[in-house]
Parts: C-alpha cells; sequence; structure tokens
C-alpha cells in the first residue's frame, strides 16, 4: 500500500480516530487473506448438464435472391461500337 496505493491516492491510511469510529459501528476490519487469490469455481449440477447436451450449430441464413436464377443478359448493357 505505502508504494502503490497511498502516493497514487487510491487508499489511505486510517487514523486513529477513524479507526475508532469504524469500531463504533461495527465494521470488520480484519486482513482478507483470500483478497485477490484465485480460487477455482465450484461446478454446479446445472453446469454439468450443459456440458452433456450437445452443441447445436449457427446455421447462417442464405440469402435467396442472391442463388435465384435471373435473366443476366438483361442486366448486361451491350457495348458501343466503334
Amino acid at each position: 500500500m505505502r508504494n502503490r496505493w497511498f502516493p497514487s491516492r487510491i487508499a489511505d491510511y486510517v487514523t486513529p480516530v477513524q479507526l475508532k469510529q469504524l469500531e463504533k459501528d461495527g465494521v470488520d476490519t480484519s486482513r482478507d487473506f483470500t483478497f485477490g487469490v484465485r480460487v477455482p469455481l465450484e461446478e454446479t449440477e446445472e453446469d454439468q448438464d450443459l456440458l452433456q447436451m450437445p452443441k447445436q450449430h449457427y446455421v447462417r441464413p442464405i440469402e435467396i435472391d442472391m442463388l435465384s436464377v435471373r435473366e443476366p443478359w438483361r442486366s448486361i448493357k451491350p457495348r458501343a461500337k466503334h
């Protein structure tokens, strides 16, 4: 805290007066030893059910207009004769 948070004004030290007020309000000031420790999450039965279900593949819709037969010769402009 002294080298990182206090100089950056992220955290501040507690004065004795503030500490007495915190104790009076019943705030727990004990150290949390699990803070910052990455603990694997517990798996639940719902997670297991989801893992056992077959995956449904996403099928992208096809634009039928692009595949439909048109008369391509009507959209082609005739070349100018020189």
